[in-house]
């Protein structure tokens, strides 16, 4: 067992690791509305500015449920 968890978080800084900086978290609850969207600079100590903006450009249903398209855009950061 004590091998196993060993392996599991071994790849689990891996996985992070390749993911690099995480989206910002959109505050509130999230209520899309097709045509809205939103734009957020980004300051880190290793990128002073970045930008994030999202839009939500479609709607469809999805077993029942609403479901929706999004558009992320991200500028700046390391190259």
């Amino acid at each position: 067992m004590v091998l196993t968890l060993t392996v599991c978080l071994g790849f689990a800084g891996i996985a992070v690791a390749q993911f690099g900086m995480r989206s910002p978290q959109i505050p509130g609850a999230f209520k899309p509305v097709v045509g809205s969207g939103a734009q957020y600079e980004i300051a880190t100590k290793k990128d002073p500015k970045m930008e994030m903006a999202y839009a939500i450009v479609g709607k469809e249903s999805v077993d029942g449920a609403d479901g929706y398209w999004m558009e992320i855009r991200m500028l700046g950061g390391r190259r």
